[in-house]
């Protein structure tokens, strides 16, 4: 009869490759954003809409690595992830500036 410890879950690092890979682009659109605002052709809506959602990656990125073996960090994580990817995408929503913006 063998006798184990107990095992731990290894983070989803498929899941946190995603997560990364959308932040970083939330990210890169921010700094265009940026550059249109400094040009006079964009608005904060844009800004705040792409901070906003790569932040929320860069939250779900992090929550996707803790939650296997720190669940209370993990579950901490999720409401303002989850709340800032829903106001990012309100604000790209509602933004006036034309172009692809989700």
């Amino acid at each position: 009869m063998t006798v184990s410890g107990p095992t731990v879950e290894s983070p989803n690092w498929v899941l946190v490759l995603v997560c990364v890979v959308v932040s970083l682009t939330a990210l890169w659109e921010a700094v265009s954003a940026g550059q249109a605002i400094a040009a006079g052709k964009g608005t904060w809506l844009d800004l705040a809409g792409y901070v906003a959602l790569a932040l929320s990656g860069a939250l779900f990125a992090i929550q996707s690595t803790l939650a296997p073996r720190r669940p209370d960090a993990g579950e901490r994580l999720q409401a303002p992830a989850v709340f800032l990817t829903i106001v990012g995408i309100f604000l790209l929503l509602i933004s006036p500036t034309a172009g692809p913006r989700l």
